[in-house]
């Protein structure tokens, strides 16, 4: 009862089904469809938009094969079931335009270009409805290759350089006037070149088109980073080069002149502020340098923070030091027993308090011992010395107007340092912050060093704002340092019970007690090292230092004190 049109179509279609039958048939048992399965998905080990290595090969499609659409994706790329395989391609390769799933199609090429090779880049774009095993997979594309649904233990990650489509990547090549090592590109999927799918697409900049990049074109943000402060500390060595070279020539030039040609006044000296701060506090003048220069005796000095050498000219009662060009003045001093020491001073301070003010730190001991009751009116030490600041720091200061333009921090010195009261300033609100911390309690150990540590930082962050630094150091005995250490015996032997081990795993006490000792003098030796730390980073005369000791007698004050 069907017209002939109709019946045509039908029959059409019987003859497709059995061509697709035939074709079915005539595959060896082995030949696959190239869907993955996805038992490996949910442990995120592939994602969209990684970047991946093929790690199978895949035949192409010849011309005129019969296939069957599974799924229209997008509007340019088709999923085409061809019996041996499941390709995504464009549908210029197909025989029809419009097309709906279950259609019947055949490919008008041959798609060599649809060859998968083993080792060849993708990137995974999603995932498809090809299902094996009522998992679904991922769908890879190959840029000029094709799109194919594989498992995921037909993929490799690709290393580093290749991440994820949109990551950042570093030129480590100069291409033309295109690309220049170092600069900043994006990854925006595989080679869409047919000659080059060992290599990732990469858009440098404002770049109309990418630039089709191997693993070994590309450096890491580290190296890139490194290289770059590499040429900036050449151009700096470059400068320096030619200013010494100036410098010489300058050197030379006077060198050559006979002393009684030159005039005093002419002979070079560079001042800088600490030389010039010392010279107004002694009445020393300009002149008198360069004639020390030109007349003087010259020796060498001690050499500087740095270890840069030095020299020491003496002449008609003034010791002059200088750099080891004896252009620049580090120092001077007149020979009057008094300053006699003045050669070990320190260069200009390292960092410029160049505010205004006072920073007052205090580091306060919240060890354990502090809990101890021996202050007579007082529940513990703590009390007492948090009482002593709130009288004798805080409310003296502000009575006698000496508190305008200082701020106060309060470190608490326990097994860390930790911040308590940051640059508070120094007045009658500062009271109810202490009556708050002398109500904590006391506990575990001492430890010096990193309280120390701490206060260095917090002077460092705000030595710009401020004129001058006081450092307060409060505690009630020895560091507890070399509790944490372990002696030149791998052995943290201040840790051992000595009841329980005598020798504490040493070959007999001597050693043990020797170890020990060795330990807290290392203690020591680092503590006092840090102090003079701060007079460097800041200047002695910019800085001053006091340990307050916090206790009976009979505690052990000894570094406290020195």
């Amino acid at each position: 009862g069907q017209s002939p049109n109709a019946s045509r179509k039908w029959i059409g279609a019987l003859v497709a089904l059995a061509k697709l039958n035939d074709v079915l048939k005539s595959k060896k048992p082995e030949t696959r469809r190239l869907p993955v399965l996805m038992k490996e998905y949910s442990t995120k080990r592939f994602e969209k938009g990684d970047i991946v290595f093929s790690k199978i090969e895949f035949a192409e499609v010849e011309e005129g094969e019969l296939g069957i659409v599974e799924l229209v994706n997008c509007p340019e790329f088709i999923l085409v079931d061809f019996g041996t395989c499941t390709l995504e391609i464009s549908r210029h390769f197909l025989t029809k335009t419009t097309l709906s799933k279950g259609h019947f199609v055949t490919s008008n090429v041959t798609i060599l270009s649809q060859t998968v090779a083993r080792g060849d880049i993708g990137v995974i774009v999603g995932i498809t409805n090809v299902r094996t095993d009522n998992s679904n997979h991922l769908l890879v594309d190959f840029g000029s290759s094709c799109r194919l649904p594989m498992q995921t233990n037909e993929l490799d990650p690709a290393p580093d350089a290749f991440t994820r489509v949109g990551d950042q990547v570093y030129s480590g090549i100069n291409y033309e006037t295109f690309i220049q090592r170092g600069d900043v590109g994006t990854l925006v999927g595989p080679s869409s070149d047919k000659n080059a799918r060992d290599r990732v697409a990469v858009r440098f900049r404002d770049s109309p088109h990418a630039f089709n990049l191997t693993e070994d074109m590309l450096i890491s943000r580290r190296r890139r980073d490194e290289e770059a402060e590499t040429k900036a500390a050449l151009r700096a060595q470059e400068q320096v080069a030619i200013l010494q070279n100036k410098l010489e020539k300058m050197i030379l030039q006077y060198d050559s002149v006979a002393e009684d040609e030159l005039k005093t006044e002419d002979v070079p000296l560079i001042s800088h502020t600490h030389g010039r701060t010392r010279r107004a506090e002694r009445n020393i003048l300009r002149r008198e340098l360069q004639a020390a220069l030109k007349y003087g005796t010259k020796e060498s000095a001690n050499p500087g923070r740095d270890g840069s050498p030095r020299w020491r000219y003496t002449y008609d009662g003034v010791v002059y030091i200088t750099d080891y060009t004896s252009t620049h003045e580090v120092t001077s001093w007149r020979i009057d027993g008094n300053d006699e020491k003045e050669e070990d001073a320190l260069a200009p301070a390292e960092i410029d308090l160049a505010g205004k003010g006072c920073h007052a730190v205090l580091i306060v001991d919240s060890s354990g011992s502090m809990r101890n009751s021996d202050v007579p009116g007082y529940k513990n030490r703590a009390t007492a010395l948090y009482d002593c600041l709130i009288r004798d720091f805080v409310k003296e200061q502000v009575k006698t107007g000496s508190a305008e333009d200082v701020v106060v921090t309060l470190i608490s010195m326990s097994d860390k340092a930790s911040t308590l009261i940051d640059k508070h300033p120094l007045d009658n609100s500062l009271v109810g912050r202490l009556e708050a911390l002398k109500r904590r309690q006391p506990r575990s150990h001492g430890n010096y060093i990193p309280a120390l540590d701490k206060a260095l930082e917090v002077m460092t962050d705000d030595a710009p704002n401020r004129a001058s630094m006081l450092l307060l150091f409060f505690s009630d005995g020895a560091p507890s340092d070399q509790g944490e250490m372990t002696c030149e015996h791998g052995v943290p032997i201040f840790k051992i019970n000595r009841r329980d081990d005598p020798f504490m795993q040493h070959r007999s006490k001597g050693a043990a007690w020797s170890c020990r000792q060795r330990l807290q003098d290392r203690v020591k030796k680092e503590c006092l090292d840090k102090v003079k730390r701060i007079g460097q980073v800041f200047g002695r005369d910019k800085v001053i230092f006091r340990t307050v000791a916090f206790g009976p007698p009979k505690e052990d004050f000894g570094l406290l004190e020195e």
